[in-house]
């Protein structure tokens, strides 16, 4: 199977999880496609959508309804700078 068939099919499960499951089970599924696929950019959209249903303004967040799409771009930046360190990543 060609690599742009699992990166699709990434999508719809993905998709699929963030409307069925808790959000942290969404977010592991997250993380283990940003660490597998190179580049996935998809992740900000989904952090973007994963706060558009889910989001509230908390007082703990200072009123910011965005938490999730903020911690999406920062786990991308750190999962992408140690997979160029990783030994065993290509």
């Amino acid at each position: 199977m060609p690599p742009k068939f699992f990166r699709v099919l990434s999508y719809f499960i993905i998709g699929i999880s963030i409307i069925s499951f808790p959000w942290w089970w969404s977010l592991i599924i997250l993380i283990a496609a940003v660490f597998y696929f190179p580049r996935y950019y998809e992740a900000f959209f989904f952090g973007f959508i994963m706060d558009l249903l889910y989001a509230a303004p908390l007082a703990k967040f200072y009123g910011v309804v965005f938490v999730s799409f903020a911690a999406t771009i920062i786990l991308f930046y750190l999962i992408e700078f140690f997979k160029r360190r990783l030994a065993f990543y290509e």
